[in-house]
């Protein structure tokens, strides 16, 4: 009896484990995403969650009671990082939430006491393309470490003066 009972467990682990996000590789693909809401904050932390600074994320705030709907996000002060590195991930950030929730017209992106707000037509059009278009992470990831570097040459958006 004992030693199906230890089986039982050992399979029903197995089981749990293979049924768990990081054992599917598919999981860590922000791509799952896409076609989500503004209005759906369990998907828009996760996508948020995996993008680059992360660690940093403080929160955000979903406008979704009058069109254009919106979302503002809160990270701590960037320490360490030159500002042409804070804006690069912020229009990276902006790009793939731009690519994956369907409804976002502009997006506030809060760093201490700096703030920016992107809007989609200006960064597609700065980048030339309905962002939308894209349907796979390494697509989007290719297309704009080729478009960065113009991006910040001439900013969809005023940036904060340097301190």
């Amino acid at each position: 009896m004992r030693n199906r009972l230890a089986a039982f467990a050992v399979v029903l682990l197995l089981a749990m484990a293979g049924c768990s996000p990081a054992a599917d590789s598919g999981q860590t693909d922000l791509f799952r995403y896409k076609g989500s809401y503004v209005g759906d904050n369990s998907a828009v932390g996760n996508i948020v969650e995996r993008l680059p600074g992360s660690k940093d994320f403080r929160g955000m705030e979903l406008k979704t009671a009058e069109e254009p709907y919106g979302i503002v996000l809160r990270y701590a002060p960037e320490e360490g990082m030159a500002p042409g590195e804070v804006y690069e991930r912020l229009f990276y950030n902006a790009a793939f939430l731009f690519a994956l929730v369907s409804n976002a017209e502009w997006i506030e992106f809060q760093y201490g006491d700096q703030s920016v707000k992107v809007t989609r037509d200006a960064l597609e059009d700065r980048y030339g393309t309905d962002l939308r278009r894209f349907s796979s992470e390494e697509e989007l990831d290719t297309f704009l470490k080729e478009r960065l570097k113009d991006v910040l040459s001439e900013p969809p958006v005023p940036l904060p003066a340097e301190r």
